[in-house]
């Protein structure tokens, strides 16, 4: 009944702040270095259906060491157990994005105003700190600088669109508040930093996010904490000290938002470690050190005749095996253990964030650690031994390779209201390619505690690589065409590009400003081949494509994305079939004309998804069979054959610099069974025109032209819409054209002739009884206009000087 009572209390919360938006996530890998690892607003880490702890991060198609983690935590409050723990999952979650007010009452608007991941980058904040030393005024502001989620900060609601709650405790991102106020003033020269080990830091990349357990926990069906989670993950890049360019940082504040305080609180680490291929793996714990690792069972991690093919897209590391661990910085590692025996129970969990099995059994150190009703040794700490002994309790003795699932876990004790406590831990990757494979782990003690001194000692510096000022020719990695956004057109670029070598660059992937050595070459607008290169090892061939894919629609701060509508008479948009009940059939994106020899083409179809909607997907067709590549949402593909989608997208680039001739009436796109009214609309509702147009098209040759191509957009009356027949086609001639302040169309139907700009507004009626007269249009400024016929919706450019 207490526990009926608690979600009663609870409910008008969660109805307020998360309604339709519990499964909300978002996902941003985060590349500082030699790690690659991507971060969910929900909690989860290194997983969005595959893989994405990566090391050596050179691509996504590198080696992984671990598939999936997600914290746990575990306590009582009032006396009842309260737990959120999750595994892998896509639409069933204990953590939801966003922060907790006062008695752990969900924000309103928190999981969409939160479902987001701060991210600040090492150069912005250094050229910032330059920028206030130089006169005390901070000239170029960063929108990451002063954006940034911390107390006090004025900028917040300018920079974020939403202000941070005015009664949340427990404090926000961590700063460096250089006047001790407790306020974060950007324009004061403050600036994103972490404290690590006592002493601030400025990492190479830092990203920011918050969570909570107070929502349903649709994933364990346990009761909720109220607890605030804020994830600070950062990394360093530094080629000159591999202990910090193969470590990750992750830096926990967790904030009991109750009233009342939560006791015998555990916070620990459910992974599912894949060294490579899975199966094969080994795990084991340092308890002097803090650290949980895995390490190969094997000398030689792959698939069968030594291939680093494992299957299923996984690649192994093959004879070069290295030991990845997690060490707790902040507090002592309270138990690890194995997920040996299954158990999605609250109370099963919570035994094992408390250093038993689910069922309460103590761990024992003999075997796989699971002795019912056997008195032996007990321990928290399974597979506790040197695995380089053999006399010592290893899974070398036990012998039980599997896939490793791992949970660990530090004691907070008591949580009191509103008080943040804080967990510090960091992965690292060890391999040392002079030593065997069952040697690596001796390597991860040195490096783990060589790693402790240099934090101990607040030495996590490195050699900076010069950055890359807002006055340079910066690199952005993925924007190929160098116009601060990452979309279709940049693979246009890819393919002038491909095959061109030069200088490399850092090796950062990162997303930002990257200084790079101009090339030789540059486009015929200009652009220097640098920029194709994405991921930095002086080479343009299909790897790039990766930073493509990973950083599609990535945008540089302060840009914003403007549609282009291109007019012209080289593509044009049919529809012959106009239904009473509004639905339109039959329309086609093609060809007007025989186009110019083609490298590539990208363009996107527009219509007003406000009254309708795509019935089936459209079938788009490419002209080749080879040696191009197509964007398919998120993926790149190889194919000529009709592609079924709802993506209203089009394009494709040849990638051997040949080309590609379009002959007239070239379907790009059908729309096979056309458009109908979304639910509720009603050809009543519907605006006096009706307008299907191409926007954002590009198009080059295969020395980089630009081809300029133009489109005809299709406009249809709203009292078209009136039979199920055909419409018929009658020749319009218009003449002169392009005209000054007047014009004549001659015609032999008598239909009114409509003429529209070219946002689709109506600005002249030519009344039949006109046609074949001169036509004043002294009135409109010059630019592009569009005839329609109104009886037959047949389209017609005008131009006026």
């Amino acid at each position: 009944m207490k526990n009926l009572l608690l979600w009663i209390l609870l409910f008008p919360a969660f109805l307020r702040g998360q309604e339709n938006c519990l499964n909300v996530r978002h996902d941003e890998p985060l590349e500082a270095n030699n790690i690659g690892a991507l971060f969910s607003t929900n909690g989860q880490k290194f997983y969005n259906g595959k893989r994405y702890f990566k090391v050596p991060y050179l691509s996504s198609d590198s080696p992984s060491t671990i598939y999936a983690s997600s914290p746990w935590i575990g306590g009582y409050r009032s006396g009842k157990l309260g737990i959120a723990f999750q595994t892998y999952t896509s639409d069933q979650f204990d953590f939801h994005a966003g922060p907790l007010g006062p008695h752990a009452q969900i924000v309103a608007d928190g999981c969409s105003d939160f479902s987001k991941i701060w991210t600040v980058y090492g150069q912005e904040i250094m050229q910032h700190i330059e920028d206030y030393a130089d006169n005390q005024i901070i000239d170029h502001p960063w929108p990451s600088i002063y954006g940034w989620p911390a107390d006090g900060n004025n900028y917040f609601l300018q920079y974020n669109g939403f202000e941070l709650p005015d009664d949340h405790r427990g404090g926000w991102a961590d700063f460096m508040d250089l006047n001790g106020d407790g306020k974060y003033e950007p324009d004061q020269g403050e600036y994103p930093a972490i404290k690590i080990g006592g002493n601030y830091q400025i990492p190479e990349e830092m990203k920011w996010m918050v969570f909570n357990d107070a929502a349903p926990h649709d994933f364990s069906g346990g009761v909720p904490l109220g607890v605030e989670l804020q994830l600070t993950a950062f990394g360093f890049h530094c080629t000159d000290n591999s202990l910090l360019n193969n470590a990750l940082f992750n830096s926990y504040k967790i904030i009991n938002q109750n009233d009342e305080p939560i006791t015998d609180f555990y916070f620990g680490h459910w992974t599912d470690y894949d060294l490579g291929c899975p199966g094969d793996d080994y795990a084991g714990c340092d308890t002097i050190r803090n650290t949980e690792f895995v390490y190969n069972a094997f000398s030689f991690d792959g698939g069968p005749g030594n291939s680093l093919d494992c299957g299923n897209h996984i690649i192994g590391y093959g004879a070069r095996i290295p030991v990845q661990s997690m060490t707790y910085l902040s507090q002592p590692m309270y138990t690890f253990n194995e997920i040996l025996i299954p158990s999605n129970t609250p109370t099963g969990c919570y035994n094992m964030l408390r250093g038993t099995w689910p069922d309460g059994t103590p761990i024992t150190a003999v075997g796989n650690g699971y002795n019912p009703s056997q008195s032996l040794p007990v321990t928290r700490y399974l597979y506790s031994g040197d695995p380089m002994d053999h006399s010592q309790w290893s899974q070398v003795t036990v012998h039980n390779t599997i896939n490793i699932k791992t949970i660990s876990s530090v004691k907070l004790d008591v949580l009191q209201a509103y008080e943040p406590g804080r967990v510090d831990l960091v992965y690292q990757f060890h391999l040392d390619t002079m030593l065997s494979f069952n040697l690596q782990v001796g390597v991860m003690r040195r490096q783990v505690d060589s790693l402790k001194m240099l934090i101990s000692l607040g030495n996590l510096s490195c050699t900076s690589f010069p950055f890359c000022s807002r006055t340079m020719q910066c690199v952005w990695p993925g924007d190929f065409n160098r116009d601060s956004i990452v979309d279709n057109n940049d693979l246009l670029f890819w393919g002038v590009m491909k095959d061109a070598s030069g200088p490399k660059r850092n090796g950062n992937l990162s997303w930002k400003a990257q200084l790079a050595d101009e090339w030789v070459k540059t486009t015929t607008d200009g652009v220097n081949y640098n920029n194709g290169d994405g991921d930095g090892n002086g080479k343009i061939n299909t790897v790039d494509l990766d930073r493509y894919l990973t950083h599609y629609d990535y945008k540089i701060p302060g840009f914003e994305k403007k549609d282009k509508y291109s007019q012209g008479d080289d593509i044009k948009i049919r529809s012959n079939h106009f239904y009473e009940d509004g639905r339109l059939t039959g329309l086609q994106v093609k060809s007007a004309h025989a186009l110019p020899p083609l490298l590539g083409m990208m363009f996107e179809f527009e219509y007003d998804t406000l009254y309708y909607q795509l019935r089936s997907g459209t079938d788009r067709q490419y002209p080749l069979t080879t040696n191009m590549i197509i964007p398919e949402g998120s993926t790149i593909i190889s194919s000529n054959y009709p592609i079924r989608s709802l993506d209203m997208h089009y394009g494709f680039v040849k990638t051997n610099h040949g080309s590609v001739n379009i002959p007239t009436e070239y379907v790009f796109q059908n729309f096979v069974n056309g458009f109908e009214l979304k639910n509720g609309i009603s050809v009543a509702d519907l605006p006096d025109t009706i307008v299907f147009r191409i926007k954002n098209i590009s198009a080059v040759d295969n020395n980089g032209n630009d081809l300029h191509l133009g489109a005809q957009p299709l406009i249809i009356l709203k009292n078209q819409i009136t039979g199920v027949a055909p419409v018929s086609m009658t020749d319009v001639n218009i003449w002169p054209n392009p005209c000054h302040d007047s014009f004549q169309v001659n015609s032999d139907e008598l239909t009114d002739i409509l003429i529209y700009d070219i946002h689709g507004r109506l600005v002249k009626r030519i009344l039949s009884s006109d046609l074949n007269k001169p036509v004043d249009i002294s009135s409109l400024i010059s630019g592009v206009y569009v005839l329609q016929v109104q009886q037959s919706s047949r389209i017609y450019k005008l131009i006026r000087q």
